[in-house]
C-alpha cells in the first residue's frame, strides 16, 4: 500500500484528485463490469475524497509469475483482452511520452532521448483504436481462489493500440527484480515474446513490431521512474548498451 492507497478494513481506499475524475472512474467501471470485465465496483466518499473498492483477497499477479513464469500469462491476460474489446466514451487518447518527458534531465544521455524519439515515431496514433488499460502491469492484476483474475486501477485508462499494454507488461517484468531475466533489454525480448504469444493464444490479436516498439518506449519510462526512487541501474544500463 502506499500513501495515496491503503486498506482499511474489508476495503481498500484510493485518494482520487476530484469528484469529476471519480464519477467518470465509477461510470467507467460500471459499464466495464457490465461487459464482463473483471474490475472492482468503486464508489465515491467525499469525507476525505476516496474511492472505495471492496478488498479481493487473493495472489497477486506478480506472485502468479513468479509460481509460474510465462504458464501463468494466459490467465492473467484475460481480464485485458476483455478490456481491449468494450468501447467507452470519455477516455482520451493514450500518450506514450506523457510519464517520460516531465522525468527527463539536461544531463540524460543523447544516445536515450534520440532513441526515445525514433520509438515514438514508430507508435503513430491508430485509426482503429481500443481501450487501453494505460498502465497494465503484473500488479494491477489479483488471482482470487476461484482462479478469477481481477484487473485494477483503471486511473489511466485511454484509447490506443492494445500493443501499448502488452508492451509495458513486458517491460515492467523485465525490470523487476523478481522476474527480470539477465540483461534488460534480453529479458524484455524474453517477457515480450511470451507474453504476445499468450495473449494471441487466448484469442488476441497484436504486431509484434508495435509491441516491441511501446515497449521499449516503456523501459524507459520504467528506468525513469526506478532513478526517482533511487535506483539509475535500469537507465545507466540503457544508455550505456
Amino acid at each position: 500500500m502506499t500513501s495515496r492507497v491503503w486498506r482499511d478494513g474489508g476495503q481498500i481506499r484510493k485518494r482520487i484528485k476530484d469528484q469529476i475524475a471519480a464519477r467518470h472512474l465509477i461510470r467507467w467501471t460500471e459499464e466495464l463490469r457490465a461487459r464482463d470485465v473483471p474490475t472492482p465496483q468503486a464508489e465515491f466518499d467525499a469525507r476525505d475524497q476516496t474511492l472505495v473498492f471492496r478488498l479481493i483477497e487473493g495472489t497477486a499477479g506478480l506472485t502468479v509469475i513468479q509460481d509460474r513464469r510465462a504458464l501463468a500469462l494466459a490467465d492473467l491476460l484475460r481480464p485485458l483482452l476483455a478490456l481491449h474489446r468494450v468501447t467507452l466514451n470519455g477516455p482520451g487518447p493514450f500518450d506514450p511520452a506523457a510519464k517520460i518527458l516531465p522525468r527527463l534531465t539536461p544531463d540524460d544521455p543523447a544516445v536515450m532521448r534520440e532513441d526515445l524519439q525514433t520509438l515514438l515515431r514508430a507508435v503513430p496514433e491508430l485509426p482503429n483504436a481500443t481501450l487501453v488499460h494505460g498502465d497494465f502491469h503484473a500488479g494491477q492484476l489479483i488471482m482470487d481462489p476461484s482462479g478469477t483474475v481481477w484487473l485494477l486501477d483503471l486511473d489511466d485508462l485511454a484509447t490506443g493500440a492494445p500493443e501499448s499494454d502488452l508492451g509495458n507488461f513486458a517491460a515492467h517484468l523485465a525490470t523487476r527484480p523478481e522476474t527480470r531475466c539477465g540483461p534488460i533489454v534480453q529479458g524484455f525480448e524474453y517477457w515480450l515474446g511470451h507474453t504476445l504469444d499468450a495473449y494471441c493464444r487466448i484469442g488476441g490479436v497484436a504486431q509484434t513490431a508495435l509491441a516491441r516498439s511501446h515497449g521499449r518506449v516503456a523501459l524507459i519510462r520504467r528506468a525513469l521512474k526506478l532513478r526517482e526512487r533511487g535506483d539509475p541501474s535500469i537507465l545507466s544500463e540503457l544508455a550505456g548498451r
